[in-house]
């Protein structure tokens, strides 16, 4: 680690331009023939990167062409279909007639058998009922709380079931 510190060190007063030792190292340190190795192939690298020139790869000939014809293709509006403006003309009856027959099917549905949901919503009322009978054995103070979530719940249960019935035919 310490000689990762001096690397940097020596690395930071070489951009700097600084011809004397790196800051925080002594003059004796400086001297070393591990900063000279060091300055020598840190000097050699950057000339090395200097002089290269990068080499541009070899594109095929014909992939401007290429991708001139794909752009021109995608750009190409597509002529619009009859059959789509048919199919935009007959799907609102259909689907108006979908609606109506499904409306007269349950208006003619018998009642033989009970509603599930009414049968859920007896089961809930009698639940609640249930639950009521405990509120009242239990001291006010400790109850209260739940006393008043369950007079609400059990409003809106009402509430629900009035609405179903008065939504079912």
């Amino acid at each position: 680690m310490i000689n990762l510190l001096r690397k940097l060190r020596i690395s930071a007063s070489l951009d700097s331009g600084k011809a004397g030792s790196a800051p925080g190292t002594s003059g004796a340190a400086a001297r070393l023939d591990e900063v000279r190795t060091f300055r020598r192939s840190l000097h050699m690298l950057d000339q090395a990167l200097r002089e290269q020139t990068p080499a541009r790869p070899e594109l095929p000939a014909g992939l401007h062409a290429c991708i001139m014809r794909a752009v021109r293709a995608t750009q190409a509006p597509s002529a619009p279909q009859a059959t789509s403006v048919w199919l935009r003309w007959v799907a609102g009856p259909a689907f108006a007639a979908a609606v109506v027959l499904l409306m007269l099917s349950s208006a003619t549905r018998q009642k033989n058998h009970p509603d599930p949901a009414s049968q859920t919503l007896n089961s809930a009322l009698a639940t609640m009922e249930r639950g009521s009978d405990f509120a009242r054995a239990m001291p006010s103070t400790i109850m209260a709380p739940l006393s008043r979530e369950l007079t609400s719940l059990s409003s809106d249960v009402e509430q629900t079931a009035n609405f179903l019935m008065a939504s079912l035919p």
